[in-house]
């Protein structure tokens, strides 16, 4: 009779060898996962949404009018409709903006830039139009959105 050896090494290396590939998959799981959030067509879809809502604001004439006749310029967001008179711009927007975006807008002259309000630590997305004239008045602003990701 043949007595058979077993070859507990090989049992060994297999379980070795499984035991490897499960920790380089996980290891691989887990950085997929942590790749960075925005993807370009995220981004895309964000400044889909803002300009829509500024050609919204723009084709209103009730609300280009607001825009043309405010006083003095730059005009930040917390001031549209406690100093000036541009709480329908400021309505608007708060009622346009979709749930997943916090926006905030600002009003300055044509060549005017963009200043952040506040010191974000996230991606923030700026888009601005010109609103130059309605059939009464010729006074070219710029309204500017920001919105950033709740």
């Amino acid at each position: 009779m043949v007595k058979m050896y077993k070859n507990k090494r090989g049992w060994i290396k297999i379980v070795e060898v499984s035991i490897v590939v499960l920790l380089i998959v996980s290891t691989l799981l887990i950085v997929l996962n942590q790749r960075p959030v925005n993807s370009e067509e995220e981004n895309f879809q964000i400044y889909l949404e803002i300009n829509f809502m500024l050609k919204k604001i723009q084709i209103n004439q009730t609300l280009r009018k607001e825009i043309l006749e405010a006083p003095s310029l730059p005009i930040k967001w917390d001031y549209f409709d406690t100093l000036y008179n541009l709480g329908g711009v400021k309505e608007t927007v708060i009622r346009i903006t979709p749930p997943y975006l916090n926006c905030k807008a600002q009003l300055t002259e044509v060549d005017g830039e963009y200043e952040p309000e506040e010191n974000l630590k996230q991606d923030f997305y700026v888009q601005s139009i010109i609103i130059a004239a309605n059939y009464e008045k010729y006074s070219p602003r710029k309204l500017i959105l920001s919105c950033y990701k709740i």
